[in-house]
């Protein structure tokens, strides 16, 4: 008896370690189910009916997923405009750039919205369709997100721990939570929805007034000093970061007291594995500052877009591990290897040895693995769900759902 339970451990655990998607995730999949609670003032007072309004315009026939790989363009259209305009990073960019940033990004949240509505619309949603929206979401932490740090006047170091904490964490908190809760809350407040207007109204506001006037001073009360502008919108919006974590970490102990040894208990819940999963997200920031503190060619500085972009693909790729895991139902990986990475350029740099070779070593390696991994998500979900990803089926889109 005890070599047969010693059998099914190795079994499991070999079923748990493969790659992409293991067999019993597979089998997994016929229990998926999307759950989803978007809670946001703007989306349901302004925004709720102009897209549902706009969703009329789209032919039955249009996949959900070419709506977000559409959408998803417009992002690193954008990038790409932002990277070429502004090389280092922190020197002003042209005017138009100002203007045309927020048109990519409100283009963006108009099909990120319309891609679900109509995967609902013509009886399409799946599990390829929610991970290649929330794929394409983590990628946009970095794409759009990092630009936007930029109107704020930090330099290179500040706008780098500035993204990490205002974009990185976050994102990866509301998916660590919904991998215990079971379902992706938006807050009323704290939603990517209001996130996306201010980066709108933000790159406005420095195209009619110039990005120095996030540089200016100002004075505080109760004798606490001047600050620039663009520093103290980012300070206290650190305060609203900390908020958001700490009230998600009480949603998932909450979820582990009334789910544990229930059915619903697949990932083995305690609070001390859900601070473990938490941890992650941490270790890669600190090995990733490690690196660009000791770098003796100083590549945070001399190469900030090449380091924005590893850094946003350690943690998708981090991130969609844990997703594909969630709709699994299965335990993912408690110390993911995204974290070391960046080991491979701090242990050289800290011996004084060149980096710059390394760091474009990795992102080419980062960028295959992200490819691969996608498609290899993509073909084994198509297979077992018997679906085209970019296309629907004729039977499928004339007689759509209402």
């Amino acid at each position: 008896e005890r070599r047969r339970q010693r059998d099914r451990d190795r079994e499991r655990e070999e079923d748990i370690m493969a790659w992409p998607i293991s067999e019993q995730g597979i089998r997994n999949l016929r229990l998926y189910k999307y759950s989803g609670d978007d809670q946001s003032l703007v989306v349901k007072y302004v925004l709720r009916d102009f897209w549902n309004w706009l969703l009329t315009f789209f032919p039955l026939w249009l996949a959900p997923n070419l709506i977000t790989a559409v959408g998803f363009s417009c992002v690193m259209a954008g990038y790409f405009a932002f990277v070429t305009s502004v090389p280092n990073f922190t020197e002003d960019g042209p005017t138009w750039l100002y203007f045309f940033l927020p048109v990519m990004i409100f283009t963006y949240q108009i099909l990120d919205n319309l891609d679900g509505r109509q995967a609902r619309r013509t009886g399409t949603s799946s599990p390829l369709g929610e991970l290649f929206d929330h794929a394409c979401d983590s990628l946009y932490a970095t794409f759009s997100l990092a630009t936007t740090i930029h109107i704020f006047g930090l330099d290179i170091f500040q706008s780098f721990v500035a993204y990490y904490l205002m974009a990185v964490i976050p994102f990866y908190v509301s998916h660590w939570e919904e991998y215990y809760a079971g379902v992706l809350v938006l807050g009323k407040f704290v939603n990517p929805t209001e996130a996306q207007l201010l980066q709108c109204v933000g790159f406005l506001f420095v195209g009619i007034l110039g990005r120095s006037a996030c540089s200016e001073d100002v004075e505080l009360p109760f004798g606490y000093g001047v600050w620039p502008r663009g520093t103290l919108f980012v300070f206290c919006s650190y305060f609203l970061v900390a908020y958001f974590v700490f009230s998600s970490m009480l949603v998932v102990f909450r979820n582990i007291r009334e789910k544990t040894g229930t059915k619903h208990d697949w990932h083995n819940m305690s609070p001390g594995q859900s601070l473990l999963l938490f941890m992650p997200i941490i270790y890669l920031f600190v090995t990733l500052v490690a690196w660009f503190k000791l770098s003796p060619t100083q590549v945070l500085e001399n190469h900030p877009h090449l380091c924005f972009a590893l850094s946003g693909l350690l943690f998708s790729s981090m991130l969609n591990r844990m997703m594909v895991d969630r709709m699994t139902k299965i335990p993912t990986v408690l110390f993911p290897w995204q974290p070391l990475v960046p080991l491979l350029g701090a242990i050289p740099a800290y011996y004084g040895h060149p980096d710059e070779d390394i760091l474009y070593a990795l992102l080419v390696a980062m960028s295959l693995f992200y490819l691969y991994f996608a498609v290899a998500i993509i073909n084994q979900l198509c297979d077992a769900l018997k679906i085209r990803c970019f296309r629907i089926p004729y039977k499928t889109y004339l007689k759509p759902k209402k």
